[in-house]
Order: structure tokens, then sequence, then C-alpha cells
């Protein structure tokens, strides 16, 4: 084994050296088509505490970075900031034709900005669930915003462009999620009396606000309202178990679905400045299904319904006794440790001969720090 063994550190040391690259940046700006005005790309690296690695200055549209060391940094963003709003995007290996060799590239898209959405901006209410458990109602509702301009566009204005409602009995209890692209990320209202906002920008594409609360049920009877900041052509409201009874005026028992243990309702042409005010009766359950299937309301649209109670009470406790993250670049960057996971998953499923266990060991090592980052933040 010592025969080899001074061959293995040779070239493990060859590989790490190997592994310093150039990473090419092209800023593009999405509305207009030319090159943006960006004093500086930044590379940020989420295994290093999200901490920036390396800044550039764009010449003619793109940022250049030289001796990059990818094996210290396992993933990597490029983050960018054009009229106060940050954007980023992951840095991959560069394969077009012609490509240098190990190195690696991205384009970095931004927006003008619009402070005031027009029509091409539509906000859906995905779903309404409440749930009698103990002596209280769980409020799970969710909002999505769908950014449709064109060319596109990134709303923002300082005034807050997201608005919900929560009562004064839930605000205590309060947990908000804000989710552009493919991870949640907490985060905390302003309230104006029962009127909450967030700061964040609308980004072209599709954002998701999911809001969770509760609120006291005594004696099998109660109160419950909803105050809209936005028109909804028709949105589902959904209460478990099936003996809860959700009495309003505009809201119409579409019947029970026994396989999901759930009533289900449904509301038309709700405006802006409507309130809902409903009466809930019934009996609270210890015992609800953790998970709920999709449902099909009677326009045949299927909404998949994820209500997990104890998970839920979990949740709103976390929310409050824990430090939240509320940086909505924490998305992106979770988001570039899991592809670049699976695109490491991919490379080390082919190597198969023994003449690569030294970049299987790189491989795996990059995987181990890539799991223990995505594990901190519960995204794994």
């Amino acid at each position: 084994m010592k025969k080899y063994s001074w061959v293995l550190a040779l070239s493990l040391a060859w590989g790490i050296s190997a592994q310093a690259a150039t990473v090419r940046v092209n800023v593009i700006n999405g509305t207009t088509g030319i090159i943006p005005n960006i004093q500086e790309v930044t590379l940020v690296a989420p295994m290093l505490g999200m901490q920036p690695l390396a800044t550039a200055k764009p010449i003619n549209g793109t940022a250049t970075f030289q001796n990059i060391d990818m094996n210290a940094a396992p993933a990597l963003l490029a983050e960018g900031t054009y009229q106060g709003v940050k954007y980023s995007a992951v840095v991959r290996e560069n394969t077009l034709p012609g490509a240098e060799p190990g190195s690696y590239a991205t384009d970095l898209e931004v927006y003008e900005i619009a402070a005031k959405p027009d029509d091409s901006l539509h906000v859906e209410m995905t779903y309404f669930v409440v749930t009698a458990f103990g002596d209280s109602l769980y409020i799970e509702k969710e909002f999505r915003y769908i950014n449709n301009t064109m060319p596109p566009l990134t709303f923002k204005n300082p005034e807050g462009l997201i608005r919900f409602f929560i009562p004064q009995a839930g605000q205590s209890s309060t947990a908000v999620d804000f989710k552009h692209g493919t991870m949640p990320l907490k985060t905390f209202p302003s309230m104006n009396g029962e009127q909450a906002s967030l700061p964040n920008e609308l980004k072209p594409g599709e954002t998701k606000i999911h809001v969770t609360y509760r609120v006291p049920f005594m004696g099998g009877s109660g109160a419950l309202k909803e105050t809209f900041y936005n028109d909804f052509d028709h949105f589902h409201l959904y209460s478990r178990p099936p003996s809860l009874q959700v009495v309003a005026s505009g809201l119409s028992n579409e019947g029970a679905d026994e396989a999901q243990n759930l009533t289900i309702y449904a509301a038309n042409n709700v405006k802006a400045g409507q309130t809902l005010n409903m009466r809930i009766t019934g009996s609270s359950s210890a015992n609800m299904q953790p998970v709920l299937q999709p449902i099909v309301g009677s326009t045949q649209t299927v909404i998949t319904v994820v209500l997990a109670l104890l998970v839920l009470a979990i949740g709103l406790s976390y929310s409050f006794t824990h430090e939240s993250n509320s940086d909505p670049d924490l998305t992106a960057q979770l988001t570039a440790l899991q592809e670049t996971r699976q695109t490491l998953l991919k490379q080390l499923n082919t190597r198969q001969s023994d003449t690569d266990i030294v970049e299987k060991q790189k491989l795996e090592k990059r995987l181990r720090k890539i799991y223990q980052r995505l594990q901190e933040h519960n995204a794994l």
C-alpha cells in the first residue's frame, strides 16, 4: 500500500489545485435587453456561511473571476444589485462548445422596476383551511402572485405590495413563508391593525405566500373573519373535522369529502375591501390525518392542500423560539446547494473504476459539506 500512497497524495494535491477555475458572469437586463449598469458582481459561497467569496466589476456586460477554488466552494451563486433589488443566479460548469475546460459561467438577469402593479400581476388564493383542534382553530392559507409582465418587470414599493389579513387574536402565533423559486423563506410581516404587509419585491414569475396562525375556539362555537385586499374570482375553503360547520354570507357549502375528512366551501367574485364574517360551530378533533390528499373542487381544479396539524403546531412554535433569517437571497443560496448536490450525485455515479478513487473522494467530500449545510436549514 505504501507503494501507492505517495501517488495518491500527489494525485489528490493535483486534483485540489486543478479545481481553481475561471468563472464568467454575463449580466443581462431582461427588460430592455441591453447591458445594465451594475457596479459589481459578487460570488457567494453558501457553504462558507453565505459570505462573499470574490467581487468583480462587469466589463462590457461580463464579470470575470480568476482562480476560484471550487473545492472550497462546492456551490456558487452570482449576485448583483440593480435599482435596489438583489438578483442571484446559480453558477454552473460551462459546457458550451469551445468553452475553456474547467471553466464556469452563468447569466445574471436583472429587471427594471415598477412601483405600481398593473393587470399583468395576477393574485390567487390557492386555499384557505380551518381546522378545529383542541381549544383552537388553526388557519392555513396560501396566496399566489403571478408576475407576467411583458417585457418582464420587478414590482417594488416601500409601502408593501403583498397584503393579507391576520386577526388580532392570531398575531402572536403567526408564521409566514415567502417563496420565489424552490425554497420557502420565513419572514415577518409589518402590522397595521389587522392588515399585514410584506416589503418583498415581486420579481417576474411566481411567488407564493403561506400564512398560518391560530385563534381560540371554546365551547364548540366561535367567530372568524377574513378581510380581502385583492379581488379573487374564486377560492375554496376547507374545514376539518367534517362535524365543523362554517356559515357566512357569500360562502356556499359544496359538500363533504369523507375520504379527506373535511367539508368543502366555495366563494365567488370576492372584491378587495370585502370582509367575510364566518360563524364556526362543531366539535374539535384530537385525531386528524396528518396530510390531505389532492382535493377536487366544483371547478374540477385539483388543489393539493398539505395540512399537517402536528407539524403546523411545531412550526408555529419554532417561528417564535428560533432566530429567522429574513434575507430573501437565502432561498436562492439553498437552491444552488440543492442543484449542485444533484450534479455531484450524477458525477459520483459515473465514477466506477478504481482509477477514479481520487475523484470519488473529492466528490464525496463536497457532498458531505453540502448535506451538512442543507440540514442546518432543514432543506434536505
